[in-house]
């Protein structure tokens, strides 16, 4: 058994003793390399009672890339595309590690679903970068803003981020109504 395929199952062995809340996941039958997982709606969130269906897949380099994880099922998500890809950044190579393991990747998609995460502003990163210059004030502005690391967008359906951001209510509002439609 090759370094990745050995793994995998020793991340199939941790889920299976240790299932997060609202999800889970099993190899497909003769090909270890994909999974299926599954996400039962988090109580008191808009996806309440609803079935979100997803794929992982991983390739030859796990650990040391991250899985791929598509969301199958129809979502209304600031953080899932129409496509259903994923914008959380510990699955961006940038901020993955081989020590995140699945188990945590679905609590952090059920975190998702209960709160979505906003793409950090520019003001952020501008506010960080007076930071460094208050205590290196002989440093170059556009030199250590170079240097932070890059925000990884994580909104990746910017119309619905963009009602979450104007209308709360109304994003609930549609992202119950989506789940109750594609879903149950």
């Amino acid at each position: 058994m090759n370094a990745a395929l050995k793994r995998i199952d020793e991340q199939m062995q941790k889920l299976r003793q240790n299932p997060p809340y609202c999800a889970s996941a099993e190899a497909v039958p003769g090909n270890p390399w994909q999974w299926q997982g599954l996400i039962n709606g988090p109580v008191g969130s808009p996806y309440e009672d609803g079935t979100f269906h997803f794929e992982i897949n991983f390739s030859n380099e796990f650990p040391y890339e991250p899985p791929k994880i598509v969301c199958t099922t129809k979502i209304c998500h600031p953080n899932i595309s129409s496509a259903g890809e994923i914008g959380l950044q510990s699955l961006s190579p940038q901020f993955w590690s081989p020590s995140i393991t699945v188990t945590k990747l679905l609590k952090q998609i059920v975190d998702l679903f209960k709160q979505p995460i906003l793409n950090e502003p520019e003001s952020v990163l501008e506010t960080k970068v007076d930071a460094i210059l208050r205590l290196n004030p002989h440093r170059n502005r556009d030199e250590v803003k170079a240097r932070l690391p890059k925000p990884v967008t994580v909104e990746l359906n910017a119309e619905v981020a963009d009602l979450f951001k104007m209308d709360e209510g109304q994003y609930r509002r549609t992202a119950a109504d989506w789940t109750k439609r594609y879903a149950l």
